[in-house]
Order: structure tokens, then sequence, then C-alpha cells
């Protein structure tokens, strides 16, 4: 398995139907067409599958791209995220091989309470 990947997680704030699912990834894809379409990738391109969660009868939206030593790749996939919660009614959650990403980054910003383990 490849170690320089990132994986990100799309969730529907207002449904997580399969059906609404699909209709959500055309509305991404739809979104994200502007900047992907001419965006050079160092190894995998920016994906969406359907998932279903193993816990929780819900639909969701995954991918993973393995970037190798063009990290761009990785904070690209976090800027096309970010875009999303703001466009779209969406939560996104994005883990490379270290982990959480953003929490990672935020670190030492996040109140002490929230840098303990179990939290």
């Amino acid at each position: 398995m490849e170690d320089d990947y990132v994986e990100y997680f799309i969730y529907s704030s207002t449904s997580d139907s399969k059906d609404e699912i699909i209709k959500l990834k055309d509305s991404i894809l739809e979104v994200l067409a502007p900047f992907l379409i001419d965006y050079l990738w160092h190894i995998d391109r920016f994906n969406l599958q359907i998932a279903n969660s193993s816990t929780h009868d819900r639909s969701f939206l995954t991918g993973k791209v393995v970037f190798g030593d063009n990290i761009e790749d990785e904070w690209f996939i976090v800027g096309l995220l970010f875009r999303l919660t703001e466009i779209l009614n969406v939560v996104a959650c994005v883990r490379d091989s270290d982990g959480e990403l953003i929490l990672i980054e935020a670190a030492e910003k996040l109140p002490k309470w929230a840098q303990e383990p179990g939290f």
C-alpha cells in the first residue's frame, strides 16, 4: 500500500439516501469541474465512489488519491473539499497516512481539551 495518499469522505447534511447521494455526486462533479479539468495529477486523479456505513444505514461519498512525491495534490484536494463545504450543504472529512490531516495541521490552535486522546 502506498504511504503517500489522501482519503476523503463527503456527507450530505440534508439526506443520506442512495438516490440523494447519487444526485450529490453529480452536483459535486459539476461544481469541481472547472478546477479539475486542467489540473495535472501526479499519480491518481480526484474520484468519488458511493459507500455505505457499516454501523449506520447511511450512504456517503468517498475517494482516495495516491499523490506520491507531489504533496500539492493533497492540499489541492483539501482546497476542493473546503470549496464544496462553502457551496453545497455537505460535511467533509480528510485524512492521510498520518491521520486526520486538518486536526494535525491545526493541533497547536486547538484548545487543550481537544488535544487529548479519545476526544
